[in-house]
């Protein structure tokens, strides 16, 4: 076994469960805010936000079980599963892959039945719940038939465990239970990768096209009271963003696995990143509805946080309390796992630190570094450091910009509340705000 496979058995050993923890915590508690808000604004609402919950919930319990990666040989398709189901035999695992793909695009669909939904409630007053059934039964039909035609593909895994042996002899095998596809040019493995592909791909597209048909039925009828704007739009940024996390996470692994097995290149790395960032939105998407469904939002603060900001269900009236957290600037998990494999030679240090700064004291201090500093890894990590720096300032200015556009061409908000609001953004970049604060605000500001 590789030394490279050993650090990353060891790094995804601890993530999976601290992966499922965040996850069954985070679904759970939307679970209970849901039970418990009440609000006209979501009691149909409710029923595409729950099916989104639960999907999420089956896709880090999968994820969880199976442990899986995927690796793409000549005429195979091999997976090596790390989770418990190895100890239940390969079947099960064969099963529990199956379940993750299935689950991973039926989320996938959820949120876009979500975008489908809030269109038509603009147009028609949906109040049927038999409908709602009916329609996410519907979305449901391509990932189930996604499961079933994987379950039901014959796959000889001794023809798929001599191939990867041949290709791949470093891997770990003791450790790992090793099932697959035998013939992934065949018809179940042809239709699993089409509807993998139709998730993963057309999804954002999807979403983007009702974003922008929704915000169009929004600003041409402002006199719409069935629903609140500043609610719609708020809601319908949340599920755009929560479509777009699968756009980042999904499509540059899963990409790889459909060049690798026509090129017959593979990366250690990249095959385990796919099944990690597909339990990685499992936790991601309940703090997106949390945030971006106001009446949700409401209700954790005031069951969970005592200190922050608390919006009304019509989203027109925020009231901020003072923040007492402070914040401080750390590395992101993808600057230090690139740190983690970055090369360093302890010794190499100290020699050229010795041989540059001869009057340093070296013996009361433990020296650290990186003895490539011109590596692809170090190379990424410092450009990672770079954008995050220098690139914070332009993308807030940019913000700045667009929201004081929208501010000045939105008519509808009462002129008080656009000073208000113009004079905040102005305060947040420090700079003297370009309207006088009223009383009202001076009370905000406390």
């Amino acid at each position: 076994m590789m030394i490279e496979e050993m650090k990353l058995q060891l790094i995804y050993r601890a993530y999976y469960p601290i992966s499922i923890t965040l996850s069954l915590i985070t679904n759970i508690l939307l679970l209970f805010i849901m039970k418990t808000t009440r609000s006209a604004l979501l009691k149909d609402m409710q029923y595409y936000l729950l099916n989104t919950a639960i999907c999420e919930i089956l896709v880090s319990a999968s994820t969880f079980l199976a442990q899986c990666r995927p690796v793409a040989n000549k005429s195979t398709l091999a997976v090596f599963c790390y989770g418990p189901c190895k100890h239940f035999g390969p079947n099960t695992c064969f099963f529990m892959f199956a379940l993750v793909q299935a689950s991973v695009v039926a989320a996938s669909f959820s949120i876009l039945l979500s975008f489908y939904y809030r269109y038509r409630l603009l147009q028609v007053h949906v109040k049927n719940a038999r409908s709602h059934k009916k329609t996410i039964a519907i979305f449901s039909l391509l990932p189930t038939s996604m499961l079933i035609f994987q379950l039901f593909t014959e796959s000889d895994f001794a023809i798929v465990e001599a191939e990867t042996r041949a290709l791949h002899p470093d891997y770990d095998y003791t450790n790992n239970s090793l099932i697959g596809f035998s013939n992934t040019k065949g018809v179940g493995g042809t239709i699993s990768q089409i509807s993998i592909s139709l998730g993963v791909y057309s999804a954002p597209f999807i979403a983007l096209y009702y974003k922008r048909k929704i915000n169009k039925v929004i600003t041409s009828n402002t006199s719409i009271q069935r629903i609140p704007v500043a609610y719609c739009k708020q809601l319908i940024n949340g599920l755009l963003l929560q479509t777009m996390v699968p756009f980042v996470v999904y499509i540059p692994p899963f990409t790889y696995v459909l060049v690798s097995q026509f090129t017959d290149h593979s990366s250690l790395y990249a095959e385990y990143l796919l099944n990690t960032l597909g339990s990685f939105t499992a936790f991601i998407n309940p703090l997106l509805t949390f945030y971006y469904v106001l009446p949700y939002r409401r209700a954790l603060c005031k069951r969970v946080f005592k200190y922050f900001p608390s919006v009304s269900e019509e989203g027109t009236d925020i009231t901020t309390y003072p923040a007492t957290t402070n914040f401080h600037r750390r590395n992101t998990a993808t600057t230090k796992v690139f740190n983690l494999f970055s090369p360093s030679d302890r010794q190499k240090i100290v020699n050229e630190l010795t041989a540059l700064h001869p009057s340093y004291d070296l013996d009361n201090y433990i020296i650290l570094g990186f003895s490539e500093v011109k590596t692809v890894v170090a190379s990424v990590n410092t450009a990672m450091i770079i954008l995050g720096v220098y690139g914070t300032p332009f993308v807030a200015l940019y913000f700045r910009s667009k929201i004081l556009k929208i501010l000045n061409t939105t008519k509808s908000y009462h002129s008080e509340k656009m000073t208000q609001t113009k004079s905040m953004i102005q305060v947040g970049f420090n700079l003297s705000p370009a309207f006088p604060p009223t009383a009202k605000q001076n009370h905000f500001r406390g």
